[in-house]
């Protein structure tokens, strides 16, 4: 912007859109979405090749939400290599690298900016065949889940992962942020269709259960954005960010 100001998660708001023109597609038979969803994949390749890999990294330290799954999934729908290899241009060599080798590089960094991108590795392992992409997805998610997580599911406090062997003590009122948890039980789901074992589906129904529907207010069904779980902090108008309203969340 030229005054200083951090610049805006650009490829985070182009997955949104992304998803909800293949949504219209695969959930409506709505043509026009995958048309618009094309010709917005082009640009986007087109704007990739004009930035060189250093540069291109650089701007992945931003949040930019699950932006390598919404080019895999429009590689999918419509057999076009060219948006498999921009997905594949999209992976965070800085997050997904370290988890490749099986190291759990996390403490500190902002939570749920890192879980889209696990999904969308998996997701590019299905057209790729390549193991590193899928022991990423696997590690990420045993880090999470053995060493990361409360007891209902939920994992991280005030957005951020803490450092796993001091877990315990990082039990404030903003734990469990529930986007998270979401996005977990989409990396689940995944992996457990790539190897349905046990363990896979034993979290998600923990999580499920314990944390995204202990989220909702039974009496209107709007949510609450943490769940926390610091003794004597309780959900609802208690809880610093309250449940959402239907208009002005």
């Amino acid at each position: 912007t030229g005054r200083g100001e951090a610049p805006l998660p650009f490829w985070y708001q182009i997955h949104k859109v992304m998803a909800g023109l293949l949504d219209m597609h695969r959930y409506c038979g709505n043509q026009q979405g995958l048309d618009v969803a094309r010709r917005l994949g082009d640009w986007a390749c087109a704007g990739a090749a004009e930035v060189n890999d250093e540069s291109f990294q650089e701007m992945l330290a931003i949040e930019h939400g699950g932006i390598n799954e919404a080019f895999v999934a429009l590689h999918a729908r419509t057999g076009d290599p060219k948006y498999l290899k921009l997905s594949l241009r999209f992976n965070h060599k800085a997050v997904i690298g370290p988890a490749m080798k099986r190291i759990d590089a996390l403490n500190g960094l902002h939570a749920n900016t890192q879980f889209p991108k696990f999904i969308g590795a998996g997701r590019q392992y299905e057209f790729t065949c390549d193991e590193s992409l899928k022991t990423a997805a696997e590690f990420f998610w045993q880090a999470v889940v053995r060493e990361r997580s409360y007891c209902i599911g939920g994992n991280s406090d005030g957005e951020m992962f803490t450092p796993k062997k001091t877990l315990s003590c990082a039990l404030g009122p903003s734990t469990c942020e529930t986007c998270n948890t979401y996005n977990m039980l989409r990396l689940t789901r995944r992996l457990f269709a790539l190897d349905p074992r046990a363990e896979y589906a034993d979290y998600y129904e923990r999580a499920l259960w314990n944390h995204i529907l202990a989220s909702q207010n039974p009496e209107n069904g709007m949510m609450c954005y943490y769940v926390p779980l610091k003794t004597g902090c309780a959900k609802g108008r208690l809880n610093p960010t309250g449940f959402s309203t239907p208009e002005d969340s």
